[in-house]
């Protein structure tokens, strides 16, 4: 992932899309942990500490229940450092 890259963070069960900038370094590998600055593209409750899942790609085609389905994409967990208005 690189600086300008959009993705959907989760918190609990808001779901929302945020613009991230990846600081001291230019991308972040899979698996690798960095901290990044993140402009959340509509308001949420978000409180320091807060813990958020990161998604990424295609999110998966809508299925009849009891049918699975593969997909791509990449998933992440963070926590929130700091939580700025």
């Amino acid at each position: 992932m690189r600086s300008g890259h959009i993705g959907l963070l989760l918190f609990g069960t808001a779901v929302v899309a945020g613009r991230f900038d990846v600081l001291g370094q230019e991308t972040i590998a899979p698996g690798e942990g960095a901290t990044v600055a993140v402009e959340l593209v509509q308001p949420v409750y978000l409180e320091d500490g807060m813990r958020f899942l990161l998604r990424d790609g295609n999110q998966g085609p809508l299925l009849p229940a009891g049918e699975r389905a593969r997909w791509a994409g990449t998933a992440g967990m963070g926590r929130v450092l700091e939580a700025r208005g």
